[in-house]
């Protein structure tokens, strides 16, 4: 039985591509045949990403206008960075440029499967992306790991959504606050599952590392997609690496300039996933302001601070409560961390928890897709 995947692959994001990458996997040993649609946004765009960073009034006017010009040139390069870890590492379509397009001409499957990431925000997605609806098929359905990123729908979208979702046979999201958002507008038998990159654990996401990276010193790596918070994150990196005698790496899938984060020991500009994961594998210490860098710092069992998203935060908060991690949050608007007085993170307690939501969560997806092989 063949399983199309969609979810989101068109960004300039680590989790992004190693979510969907693992989707893929366990669908695989489960015994089925995955597929991962490569659907590209419309709206996501060298040309959109330049004028971000001109509408970013937390910048000078001359630094927006370098920044604009540099990734609108190396937008291309940038995504070809990071998504060809997915393209190595699971079955893609070809590309999809549009709704209608997949309509005209979907991809052949037996069942279709909406997968993780923020597909149902409709903020994020600048409003509701039938594509990951999978309005464009008449076929069995399911999600896993869906991600809403909010907690509520508005009102004016509510009957598209639940109209949408009817056809789903069985449906699973990521966060707590989702089964709230779906059960608030009557949507129930809704499930929380965990994201699928902790459906892999550490030793089966190195052997997908195929990089090898020679550090010989100790250092905090620093993950994050939140360039409004930079100013407060070197300020706590910089206090827990003199705390703990460790250097400072960042890790980065565009680029760092150096005389921006100053203090910083090494950046690993352009980094691929396999980077990335080389990188979390061998810290000392995390600093992600990133849902994915959260998870990651916590399946690798790493000591980690999250510092909060400036939107979508209830992703990670969701996550942490999980856990049992809440202490690791810090939301910086609000507090700063107190390092002194942190306690080390017991992974035996953790662990635990992560393998009962393992197996609880692969049930759900096994399950699911039995349902159509009867």
């Amino acid at each position: 039985m063949k399983v199309s995947v969609i979810t989101i692959v068109d960004n300039i994001n680590y989790g992004t591509y190693l979510q969907a990458v693992a989707t893929a996997k366990i669908i695989n040993k489960l015994g089925y045949e995955s597929e991962v649609i490569n659907y590209v946004r419309p709206y996501i765009s060298a040309k959109q990403t330049a004028y971000n960073y001109l509408e970013n009034k937390s910048m000078s006017l001359l630094k927006r206008i370098m920044y604009a010009f540099f990734y609108f040139s190396l937008y291309p390069f940038m995504v070809w960075q990071v998504k060809r870890f997915l393209l190595r590492n699971a079955n893609v379509t070809k590309r999809y440029k549009s709704f209608d397009e997949l309509q005209n001409k979907p991809p052949k499957a037996d069942v279709y499967l909406t997968g993780s990431d923020q597909v149902w925000n409709s903020v994020y997605n600048q409003g509701i992306d039938k594509a990951y609806f999978l309005g464009f098929v008449n076929a069995p359905k399911i999600a896993y790991a869906a991600s809403v990123g909010l907690k509520s729908f508005s009102k004016g979208i509510s009957s598209e959504i639940i109209s949408l979702l009817s056809c789903y046979k069985s449906i699973s999201v990521r966060e707590s606050f989702g089964v709230e958002a779906l059960n608030n507008i009557g949507i129930q038998d809704v499930c929380q599952v965990l994201d699928p990159t902790f459906l892999l654990e550490k030793p089966q996401w190195l052997l997908l590392a195929n990089e090898r990276i020679k550090v010989t010193e100790k250092y905090l790596l620093i993950y994050s997609v939140e360039v409004d918070r930079n100013d407060f994150i070197l300020k706590e990196a910089r206090k827990i690496s003199k705390r703990m005698g460790l250097k400072i790496y960042w890790v980065c899938p565009t680029c760092k300039f150096k005389s921006s984060l100053k203090g910083v020991d090494r950046i690993f500009n352009f980094a691929s996933v396999e980077t990335f994961l080389n990188l979390m594998a061998n810290a000392d210490f995390v600093l992600a302001s990133s849902f994915h860098g959260t998870a990651f710092a916590i399946n690798f069992n790493k000591q980690f601070l999250s510092i909060s998203p400036s939107a979508y935060n209830t992703r990670v908060l969701s996550l942490l409560k999980l856990c049992g991690l809440e202490s690791r949050y810090v939301a910086c608007s609000l507090m700063e961390s107190d390092i002194d007085n942190l306690v080390s993170i017991d992974y035996d307690v953790v662990n635990a928890i992560l393998n009962k939501e393992r197996k609880k969560s692969l049930q759900f997806l096994s399950s699911a897709l039995k349902d159509f092989t009867n």
